[in-house]
């Protein structure tokens, strides 16, 4: 058995915008962002020579660490043609090498890139029809993805570690929620990183986190107790709630995982600074505080996804004195009213 797993490109055309109506790449983030999308960058397809917002792949990272682990390094593939920039034809010119080594590609999406993707898989698998498809991501909830499909093989709910090893294993179709416990996801290796693209995430918010280059986006913690109808993670993909009428489950990672976890990336790759992608880093003062004594022992600028509402004041004192140099805080309205009936965050703006 053996895999790939891809973050295959997304290029949208050429668009003029600004004053000088300069025309630049419209290009599409998925994997790695709660919000999948498509913006105007400054890199074009096999050019990346702007430092243009790309986010870590989580869940694509993690399910590559986790399922190399289970069956061997050397039949598991990971090809982020996002961070690449990467065209089309240097996508497929990678397939053609490694067609005759992989019986699986995994691919995530999500809703906005799923008609762009779904042209892709076509292509592949035409293209490679002894290669079989697995779709995992938001998407895999649209409950016609495989009947409307068929040249799908699996789609897999929510983190999809151990339901891609499942299909490795024989299982196929539509693969329902089987998240890693407390107790498994501390255990488990630490994410996929290697040279050709551990400096390729940026993320230039909050300020000043963009002055630091290279950047290392990770997680402490999965899952948010928030309800909030913007953020597809935690119903699809970590909360086992896509309903919203449930309580949604958080798993923070104990700070002796995240101290070995920071502390090999650092020394391996010399990251300048450490970004909390968390759904939400600050939930709750004893593992904040236990991650700001982790962050005390190396001694390097962080940053964090955080709510204003989950700790107490001091807390942030000690955030600050051990490094923090600026947090993401969502707010999306003005009006009480908007973000506790419409938005559905219920956080006191006051």
């Amino acid at each position: 058995m053996t895999i790939l797993f891809s973050n295959p490109p997304w290029w949208e055309g050429k668009e003029s915008r600004g004053f000088l109506r300069k025309k630049r790449w419209r290009r599409g983030v998925r994997a790695g962002s709660r919000w999948p999308f498509t913006y105007l960058g400054r890199c074009a397809p096999d050019n990346l020579r702007a430092k243009d917002y790309v986010p870590y792949p989580f869940f694509l990272g993690y399910a590559t660490s986790f399922i190399q682990e289970k069956i061997g390094k050397d039949k598991v593939f990971f090809r982020d043609s996002i961070a690449l920039a990467e065209s089309y034809n240097s996508y497929f010119s990678y397939l053609d090498k490694i067609q005759n080594k992989i019986e699986y590609i995994l691919i995530e999406s999500a809703t906005p890139s799923w008609n762009h993707d779904f042209k892709l898989i076509k292509k592949i698998k035409s293209t490679y029809p002894h290669i079989k498809i697995i779709v995992a991501g938001p998407i895999a909830f649209k409950s016609s993805i495989l009947s409307e499909n068929k040249i799908i093989h699996a789609a897999v709910k929510g983190e999809y570690e151990k339901n891609t090893l499942k299909v490795l294993n024989g299982k196929s179709g539509l693969l329902e929620h089987d998240l890693l416990t407390l107790e498994e996801m501390n255990n488990a290796p630490i994410p996929y990183f290697d040279q050709s693209i551990f400096d390729k995430y940026v993320d230039g918010n909050p300020i000043p986190m963009g002055d630091y280059h290279p950047q290392a986006h990770i997680w402490s913690s999965r899952g948010c107790p928030f309800k909030c109808i913007f953020c597809v993670w935690p119903g699809a993909m970590t909360g086992n709630d896509p309903d919203g009428d449930k309580k949604r489950s958080v798993r923070q990672y104990k700070k002796e995982y995240m101290k070995n976890f920071i502390g090999s990336i650092l020394e391996k790759y010399k990251f300048e600074t450490i970004y909390f992608d968390d759904d939400t880093f600050n939930l709750g003062n004893r593992h904040t505080i236990d991650m700001c004594n982790v962050m005390n022992d190396f001694k390097i600028p962080w940053f964090a996804m955080c709510r204003a509402d989950t700790i107490r004041k001091d807390t942030w004192k000690i955030m600050k004195e051990s490094g923090c140099k600026g947090v993401k805080l969502g707010f999306e309205s003005g009006s009480q009213y908007v973000v506790d009936k419409i938005v559905n965050k219920h956080l006191d703006l006051n």
